[in-house]
């Protein structure tokens, strides 16, 4: 197949097929690439010709809801049918279902038409990397669900159950089949996403996002200046120089002619450069939003209200907590929001790796690395609890102790994160074993060892 030339499986439009084959870039990608460029650009003239206002709300409305079903069926073609039955099945949960449960069946429905997806896409395109309508189904999945949720606080739960979140996000009517079209479709974040709360869509549509001034605030040119450079430099790692240092060769007897430190700083550095492909396509999702501004706890603007990664966090956080909060963000906020605030703390951990492990797909590899990651969080709590207090007293012993979690934070990220890149279960094994699980082993002797101290505790010694 020559490069640029589209599988079989691929629906979308094949408009710019001859440029793909010429550049040599698959068709898939420069259609979503050229999706998001127009969104960046029709997003600008959005603001202008259509300012946030509650008389302006319909139009922009339909608006977002034209302009995101072309640019998905520019993409997707006929796949965008799978939006549209999501989100019909959606809301006629709501409308149709026992009010006090409708929100977990609506999970249970909407986790379970993406995991049918998933199961689909692995039986006609089995380890082919070419886009499909599964990654707008993920985005849609999380707000149909967190719709539902915040729906139910608004309408059944009553008032002092709810944090101070809850109450904030809560729905207190039924949106209309435009607003939730409109939400559902959005053509800033239909693509690639992130998830937006209904709650923050509808202050973005209707103008309620407005600062104290009471106009909606202008991003500065230094700001967007600064985004835009990151979505660059993100785009030059990923082409340029990702390639160097490829992930196929974990499963080859290259990979096996290092040593074992050898293997494990190749991983270090091959896995670190594939979150480059992610940072790309977050920031330029990000960069489409125009209005992605938020505020802080004193009012001070932030432009983050849509940002998916802390990129500083993820790179060179010193706790397994900062790393995995400063990453794919919105999808944490859907996990906290749907799962780990609504279940029982005994099991909550657990349950949000087996929701997210499910909303990823069923690849192996994905089950091998959260298993890995709830593993590691576990036991990164249980050190912080029984151990930090011994260091905190001291600057130099401080200085030492974030060094040594800043060390295991790094080989953490990569280690629990290479099943991504292999997905099969033996050759992922396989993988692990060349390394001999040295961090399974010390993660599980860890939790064995450390008497379980619970947060009170801990800050009690502190």
């Amino acid at each position: 197949m020559a490069e640029g030339q589209p599988s079989d499986f691929y629906s979308g439009s094949q408009l710019l097929l001859p440029l793909a084959v010429k550049v040599g870039v698959p068709i898939d990608q420069l259609n979503f690439l050229l999706g998001q460029v127009i969104s960046l650009i029709i997003g600008y003239g959005f603001r202008k010709i259509l300012p946030a206002s509650r008389d302006s709300a319909t139009s922009r409305h339909i608006a977002e809801v034209v302009i995101g079903g072309l640019l998905t069926y520019f993409c997707f073609s006929y796949q965008i049918l799978h939006l549209v039955a999501q989100g019909a099945l959606c809301y006629l949960i709501l409308i149709l279902a026992p009010k006090q449960h409708m929100h977990v069946i609506c999970m249970v429905v909407i986790l379970g038409y993406l995991a049918v997806l998933h199961i689909y896409r692995m039986t006609y395109a089995y380890m082919i990397w070419e886009m499909d309508i599964s990654g707008p189904v993920m985005i849609s999945t999380q707000k149909l669900t967190s719709l539902a949720f915040s729906y139910h606080d608004g309408t059944v739960k009553k008032e002092e159950s709810l944090s101070k979140d809850q109450k904030e996000e809560a729905i207190r009517r039924l949106p209309s089949i435009l607003e939730f079209s409109s939400y559902i479709l959005s053509f800033h974040l239909v693509l690639v996403g992130p998830m937006c709360l209904y709650h923050d869509y509808i202050a973005f549509i209707e103008g309620d996002n407005k600062t104290r001034e009471g106009i909606v605030a202008e991003m500065p040119s230094d700001v967007w200046l600064n985004k835009t450079l990151i979505t660059l430099a993100c785009f030059f790692v990923m082409m340029v120089i990702l390639p160097i240092f490829p992930t196929d060769i974990f499963t080859e007897d290259e990979f096996l002619g290092y040593n074992v430190v050898g293997r494990m700083f190749y991983m270090l550095v091959s896995v670190s450069l594939v979150r480059y492909r992610y940072f790309f396509a977050w920031y330029l999702g990000k960069q489409c939003c125009w209005v992605s501004i938020g505020y802080d706890q004193d009012g001070n603007k932030q432009w983050d209200l849509v940002n998916n990664v802390i990129i500083w966090d993820v790179e060179f956080g010193n706790s397994m907590r900062l790393m995995v909060n400063g990453w794919n963000t919105k999808t944490a906020l859907w996990l906290r929001r749907v799962v780990y605030e609504r279940v029982s703390p005994a099991y909550n951990t657990w349950m949000v790796y087996l929701v997210t492990s499910i909303w990823h797909g069923f690849y192996p590899g994905y089950y091998l690395a959260f298993f890995t990651a709830a593993l590691f969080t576990l036991t990164a709590r249980s050190v912080r609890r029984n151990c930090r207090s011994f260091f905190i007293s001291n600057t130099y012993l401080a200085f030492f102790y974030d060094c040594i979690t800043f060390t295991f934070t790094r080989f953490c990220n990569v280690y629990m994160a290479m099943p991504f890149t292999v997905l099969k279960f033996v050759p992922t094994l396989g993988v692990y074993m060349t390394l001999y699980f040295w961090l399974h082993i010390l993660s599980i002797l860890g939790l064995v060892i450390l008497p379980g101290k619970t947060r009170q505790q801990a800050q009690k010694q502190t």
